[in-house]
């Protein structure tokens, strides 16, 4: 798997006991203010929903579908704004040797206004760029992506799909049909085949600074091993295996089922400089060539080091707020 195969927060934490910085207010450290575990808000990512805390602010998040990736250009934007954004994208393919190899026309998917342009660097690329936009309800997606020439029709035909299936969604909703919540928005998508989907979303803490919740869903082609072998081929592969397995102390390793999914969980201690935190992760490993049954990955610390320098947090209320989550997961 793409990310998933970097994981632990684990290893780095290994040798990055010396990348913390003072500097930071402690005012919510252990015994000060706690993260708020009654009060949660619902978070919709690929086709799972959550809910985490209210106290978690959202960081970022990555989308990605079809092998295109999709980010919001703007929220509340006008169609001047969708002409704006066509219009600069082909003029940056009007320089030097780049060109526009075609364009489609301006085309409306119910109230979604849609774009798609071709586009090479030089005569001789090997590899066409592809840019696209939606407008749908006040909010503008831009996607980009790229093919090789023997994947010229399949690329062609998930674009297409694409801009017809996207659709603004309030990050507060939860859909009601099959498909895929990314960041302001929806791609409908019943599973009737396989496509490769990817999304990504941290949350952090204002109040917090150590604490980072990490979740991603991912389609996949085939089974990796799973969690706990995947991460160790890892360590072993990068030589600190050994190393991790000697200074890093694990509180808890192996199977656990939640809520139906059979998944796989190692949780460790996050060395600081001054009060250990912790790393916790699960992942369901989905099933292969499976659009209906995605990986799901969720990864919380309360051992970040690079804002403050000991845990913000108590390990029991972090392990707290893990199981909140955890026990929240669901399909839509």
């Amino acid at each position: 798997m793409k990310k998933l195969a970097s994981i632990l927060v684990l290893a780095t934490t290994i040798f990055n006991t010396s990348c913390s910085y003072a500097g930071t207010a402690q005012t919510n450290q252990l015994g000060g203010n706690m993260i708020n575990l009654q009060d949660t808000k619902t978070w919709c990512l690929g086709r799972y929903t959550f809910e985490a805390s209210k106290d978690a602010q959202f960081f970022l998040q990555r989308d990605e579908y079809d092998s295109f990736k999709i980010e919001t250009k703007k929220i509340g934007a006008t169609k001047q704004d969708f002409k704006n954004a066509v219009e600069k994208s082909i003029n940056d393919y009007k320089v030097r040797e780049r060109f526009i190899v075609d364009q489609s026309s301006e085309v409306y998917y119910d109230r979604a206004l849609t774009k798609i342009i071709w586009a090479k660097l030089n005569p001789k690329a090997a590899v066409t760029k592809v840019f696209a936009f939606v407008l749908d309800d006040g909010t503008l997606f831009a996607i980009e992506g790229s093919y090789s020439r023997e994947y010229e029709a399949k690329s062609k035909e998930s674009i297409e799909n694409l801009v017809k299936k996207l659709k603004y969604r309030n990050n507060a909703s939860v859909p009601t049909s099959k498909g895929f919540c990314i960041n302001n928005g929806f791609i409908k998508d019943h599973g009737e085949r396989y496509r490769y989907a990817d999304q990504t979303l941290i949350l952090n803490f204002t109040q917090f600074l150590s604490v980072d919740i990490e979740i991603q869903t991912e389609t996949i082609r085939e089974f990796d091993g799973g969690l706990i072998a995947r991460t160790t081929k890892n360590l072993k592969e990068d030589g600190v295996l050994a190393g991790f397995l000697t200074k890093v102390k694990t509180i808890r390793k192996g199977k656990r089922i939640i809520n139906g999914f059979a998944g796989e969980e190692w949780i460790t201690e996050a060395p600081m400089k001054g009060k250990n935190g912790i790393d916790a992760v699960w992942e369901y490993p989905g099933i292969e060539n499976n659009n209906l049954a995605p990986v799901f990955y969720m990864s919380l610390t309360n051992g970040n080091d690079l804002k403050t320098k000991t845990a913000s947090i108590s390990n029991v209320e972090a392990l707290k707020l893990y199981e909140n989550i955890l026990k929240s997961i669901k399909y839509f």
